[in-house]
């Protein structure tokens, strides 16, 4: 009987030392984690609306080349919900309230915070440049034009893919799931990089990129000069989400 108060007393003090120090060290380690995997939750809205703009900006202009006008006007329904959403998104991401938050408690100045700033003012950009594009009465000229456009968002639409799987490994759910994601994420990462410099050094680019150097005042017209904006745009987004502090390639 005794050996039974003396174990019972023993299990009583273990579990209420256990109880006063476990919440505060698990305290230290989410603290550790969140700090970045809350601005990190910036980055990947801001991915993810990005996505959302990109795939309606290419449906716009598939709509637009007039190959078949079956689903033409549904397309374009589609491509102009996409893009308004994508941009909320990102705009959210920027002044919503999780942002504010964030500054509030003092991470402002934090390096992944500036980070997100750079990120989603640069994505702005690419998405004020893809709106203000003509797609109207598409030419063979400007439809293989439009084509470098598509190849160039596919690309950043990868590297943005890509981030969002490396930077959901950072949550530790299944050490063998997040070794495949963060594999196949810096895959993708690399792979949509390659083919947005791939198009930029391409015949077909150079090729126009001279045509167009050669004629008019201005020397190139302004749906090529929007091609090399969005080409200088993308690669600038990719070479952000690369360098971020989400693992390393």
């Amino acid at each position: 009987m005794r050996r039974v108060n003396l174990l019972c007393i023993f299990l009583a003090l273990f579990f209420a030392a256990w109880f006063a120090v476990a919440p505060v060290a698990f305290a230290q380690i989410r603290t550790t984690e969140d700090d970045s995997m809350r601005i990190h939750r910036l980055h990947m809205l801001m991915n993810h609306g990005l996505i959302m703009f990109l795939d309606g900006i290419n449906l716009k202009m598939v709509s637009n080349m007039k190959m078949t006008t079956s689903f033409d006007e549904q397309s374009e329904g589609y491509a102009s919900k996409g893009m308004e959403e994508g941009r909320k998104a990102i705009e959210l991401a920027l002044s919503g309230e999780q942002n504010e938050i964030l500054v509030e408690q003092g991470f402002g100045d934090h390096p992944l915070m500036k980070t997100a700033r750079e990120l989603g003012s640069t994505m702005l950009d690419l998405l004020t440049l893809l709106e203000k594009m003509e797609m109207e009465m598409m030419t063979n000229e400007t439809m293989e034009i439009h084509h470098m456009h598509l190849l160039l968002n596919k690309g950043l639409e990868n590297v943005a893919q890509g981030s969002n799987m490396i930077m959901a490994t950072l949550l530790g759910s299944i050490p063998q799931i997040d070794q495949y994601l963060e594999n196949q994420g810096w895959i993708m990462v690399k792979e949509g990089k390659t083919l947005i410099a791939d198009i930029t050094q391409s015949e077909s680019y150079r090729k126009i990129q001279k045509t167009e150097g050669s004629s008019g005042e201005s020397g190139e017209s302004t749906l090529f000069a929007q091609t090399r904006q969005c080409a200088d745009l993308s690669l600038k987004i990719a070479d952000i989400l690369s360098r971020m502090n989400i693992g390393g390639e």
